[in-house]
This record gives C-alpha cells, structure tokens and sequence, in this order.
C-alpha cells in the first residue's frame, strides 16, 4: 500500500521503523518527489521567516533594504539548490560509510533513508534554533532508516552516521569561518 505525503511525514516524524518498513519497496524516484515536495515547502517557509525578520529590522526603503528584499527570490533558489547538493554530496559520502561498515544494499538504499531522514529538518529548519533540535531528528531518523534499509546492526548504522554528521559539521563549520574570516 502506497502512503500519501501526510501519511510519510507523520510516519518519518511518529513512527520512522515502522515507516522505513512501509517504504522499502518504494523506487529512489518516489523518495526523491517527497524530498522534493518538502524541500520547497522549507525554501518558501524559509523565505516568509526571511521577510519577517526584514519587516522587523524596518529598513524600508533605504538602498540596503532594497537589497535586502531583491536577494529573496535568490534566498529562495539558493536553499533549492543547497538542498539538492547536501542530498547528492552527502547521500554518496553516506553511502561510502555505510559499505564501509558493511551495508551492502544498493545506494537507493542510503539515498531514501537520507531523503526520507530528512523530514523534520525539511519542515522545521527554516526556524531559528529549532533548527538545531530539527537536524539532530533529522540524523536519527537517517540513521534508522539506514538501518532498517541496509539491513545492518544499530551499533553500524550510528557509527556511519555520527561519522557523517561530524565530517559535514566540521566542513560546514570551517566554511562559515572561511567565509566570516574575509
């Protein structure tokens, strides 16, 4: 039985075994819509968080403020394709761990446990320190769905991805600073 979108979601966020369980069948095509559908929706909540932090800052009409409101549609594009790349990027890096540690399935595998993982950051990222509570779910949930479609041990599937989320997390982290330190 196909689950629609609502269903996904409350499963990946509620009950994300036995949801990984129900989408084991389900083609890296069918994942990738979801992660697509939910990608947006963040990208536009992103947006509306942006231009509520801009109304707040009352910049109105001044020449930074124009600019400021002119870089949202690339706020918008820019988080589309930042998603798309943390999914392919990340997804191969994550796949390379979990072989290492002995998951043999296919990478469609890892990349609709990534995809699928990624659910509540998706919906709840585009919020100032939840983020942070969304992400952490968000490499939970991962590492179930890596476990559940790889079919390997629990103690396997945290390793690769604690690994994962500390390779990305010091990457991220000298990124912001090379980027603060010019």
């Amino acid at each position: 039985m196909a689950l629609t979108i609502i269903e996904r979601i409350c499963g990946f966020l509620g009950h994300p075994t036995e949801t990984f369980r129900n989408t084991k069948t389900d083609t890296v095509k069918a994942a990738f819509l979801y992660y697509t559908l939910i990608l947006l929706l963040n990208a536009v909540l992103s947006v509306i968080i942006a231009i509520l932090i801009i109304r707040g800052i009352h910049l109105g009409s001044s020449a930074i403020g124009g600019s400021v409101w002119m870089g949202l549609p690339g706020a918008f594009f820019s988080t589309l394709v930042e998603g798309f790349i943390l999914l392919f990027v990340g997804g191969l890096w994550l796949h390379l761990l979990v072989y290492i540690v002995g998951g043999r399935k296919q990478i469609d595998q890892t990349f609709k446990a990534f995809m699928y993982g990624a659910t509540p950051y998706l919906l709840l990222g585009w919020m100032p320190i939840v983020n942070l509570i969304a992400g952490i779910w968000a490499i939970s949930i991962g590492i179930i769905g890596i476990r559940e479609l790889h079919e390997i041990s629990t103690r396997r599937a945290v390793f690769a991805g604690l690994i994962w989320a500390i390779s990305f997390g010091i990457i991220f982290i000298a990124l912001i600073y090379g980027f603060v330190s010019f």
